[in-house]
């Protein structure tokens, strides 16, 4: 049966090309009006952007030395991508769209990635269209806490994940000398990144080994280089990463260990997201990858293709699919990371965004094995303009929606507030800071960055200490030594829109006396209003330390 049609389908590489050159249009619009007038949100970006910010002041004072330093002492979670950060900011200049353009480039990559993995294991560009479509389409590509506008690693992480999928594709089941080696090193490059990815690339590995190993195929020499090759692939993953992760190991094991498994932390941030049983463990991330990474309209496109794929298999019951190897590496690539993160009880939905890719790939396979050969040439020129439209107005949409709900006049609020803090505490060394309320606009981080904004590069902003602010529960007693310690005190309201957790709960019950213990020994600084809730920031009459001079 012929395929050929016009437009994407008979030229799809222009086609393709227009499509990421729409697509960065579109992303750069959006971070300047969405992104770039607004502090950096939901916390864990604003630890990667203090960590490209000490990359690029180790630069100015130390060169290209300084590129050496994250390596010599890593992050918990990773080293590279502030490096990448700092690159783009050293390249481009210092804004909010430099440093989000990381994002950007590993954004296009791996839509190019998966539409030439599918396009050579299935022979077809209108599979591959599919993935492609499915994969832009996702409500998680543009979710502000994880997205790609969102400074942070998971999204870079997921893209190169799905390309080192691509690249193990490539390998022909390993029979590819070349791309063995080559999946090995974005393997390495992918760890580097993210430590944590290694508990998933280990066992697909593992597996993959297995079943080379235990399936002989009929020729020997092709199945001692198949074994030979996933070997080396393998290796070239443990040199480049072994002597990194051990080095970091204190740390990650401070972070993921103690964090993740051990202690009160795992079952407080399982509660927070409705994790109470096993049930309710089990479905939480495929509940989470189908309502915060894929989104209702994917949801019901896959479904679609997958009922269609199923009934076509019914119905030619001879249909096998199509290079059983690529199936197997896209279904692994999905499962192992969902049974990692299952066993983990420190649950996100931010995470899950990392199956993204491999599931895309799974979904053209079947499709195209199942489905497809039941339709004519008309039909599946249509149904792919209907993927392709379907794809394009999601991601257009999904760029188009309101990111923040915050009005102006907070925005100066919040502008105001950190202002005024990091400037009475720009003399102190170690300034302690407590706060009676998490927010992701009042605490160490964001005085880091407004200290920035307002200091510039050559005065380092100082070692802000968060005395009080936590998830857990802190006594009475150690709340009031907090206050009584700290350079500065943030008080809000007692009860005012309080959440429900166990830090809130406590400081409701003394927060009374936090207050009064303020009012008579502290001196008002600023005061404002956020979102409905007063801020006052109160601060010792005589500041107690200063930086050396």
């Amino acid at each position: 049966m012929s395929l050929s049609m016009s437009g994407p389908v008979d030229r799809p590489f222009a086609w393709l090309a227009i499509g990421l050159v729409l697509e960065a249009i579109i992303f750069y619009l959006h971070v300047h009006l969405q992104v770039a007038p607004y502090y950096p949100q939901v916390f864990d970006q604003l630890t990667y952007m203090s960590a490209t910010t000490q990359v690029l002041d180790n630069f100015s004072r130390h060169g290209l030395a300084a590129l050496i330093q994250p390596f010599l002492s890593p992050m918990a979670t990773g080293i590279t991508y502030p490096l990448q950060g700092a690159l783009a900011q050293l390249v481009l200049g210092p804004s909010r769209a430099a440093l989000l353009t990381v994002n950007l480039i590993y954004f296009l990559a791996v839509q190019l990635c998966l539409f030439l993995t599918v396009r050579r294991a299935l022979g077809a560009p209108q599979p591959a269209w599919l993935a492609v479509a499915l994969f832009v389409g996702c409500v998680g590509i543009f979710k502000t806490a994880g997205g790609i506008a969102d400074y942070r690693i998971d999204f870079a992480a997921m893209c190169l994940f799905g390309i080192w999928v691509c690249t193990l594709s490539w390998t022909r089941e390993f029979t590819s000398r070349k791309f063995s080696i080559l999946a090995g090193l974005v393997a390495a490059a992918l760890i580097l990144q993210r430590f944590i990815t290694a508990a998933y690339v280990g066992p697909i590995y593992v597996i993959l080994f297995c079943y080379l190993a235990f399936w002989k195929c009929r020729d020997e020499q092709i199945y001692l280089a198949r074994v030979v090759n996933i070997l080396i692939s393998g290796l070239t993953v443990a040199v480049m990463t072994l002597p990194a992760l051990a080095l970091a190991w204190g740390s990650i094991s401070a972070y993921y260990v103690n964090g993740h498994v051990y202690g009160d932390e795992p079952a407080i941030r399982a509660a927070d997201v409705g994790v109470v049983d096993l049930g309710s463990n089990l479905l939480y991330y495929p509940r989470s990858l189908m309502q915060f990474q894929i989104g209702t309209l994917g949801v019901v496109i896959i479904a679609a293709t997958l009922i269609v794929a199923l009934i076509g298999k019914l119905r030619r019951p001879s249909l096998t699919i199509r290079n059983p190897f690529d199936a197997l590496v896209f279904s692994v690539a999905l499962l192992v990371p969902l049974a990692v993160l299952t066993c983990d009880y420190s649950k996100s939905p931010v995470v899950v965004g990392i199956v993204l890719v491999p599931l895309m790939l799974l979904v053209a396979s079947v499709w195209h094995s199942f489905a497809i050969p039941h339709f004519g040439a008309g039909s599946v020129r249509w149904t792919t303009y209907f993927f392709l439209a379907a794809g394009a107005i999601a991601f257009v949409v999904d760029a188009s929606a309101q990111r923040f709900d915050m009005s102006s006049a907070d925005q100066a609020e919040i502008r105001k507030l950190n202002l005024a803090i990091a400037a009475y505490s720009a003399d102190l060394a170690q300034p302690r800071i407590a706060f009676d309320r998490i927010t992701d606009f009042l605490n160490g981080a964001t005085l880091r960055y407004y200290f920035r904004q307002e200091y510039g590069p050559d005065r380092p902003s100082p070692a802000f200490q968060e005395s009080l602010a936590a998830i857990f529960t802190v006594r009475r007693e150690q709340a009031l030594s907090a206050v009584k310690s700290s350079d500065v005190v943030v008080l809000t309201d007692k009860t005012t829109r309080r959440g429900k957790g166990l830090f809130d709960t406590a400081i409701i019950e003394y927060w009374d006396a936090l207050d009064d213990f303020a009012e008579s020994n502290l001196k008002l600084l600023a005061a404002g209003t956020v979102d409905g809730i007063p801020y006052r920031v109160l601060v010792r009459p005589v500041p107690r330390e200063r930086k050396p001079e």
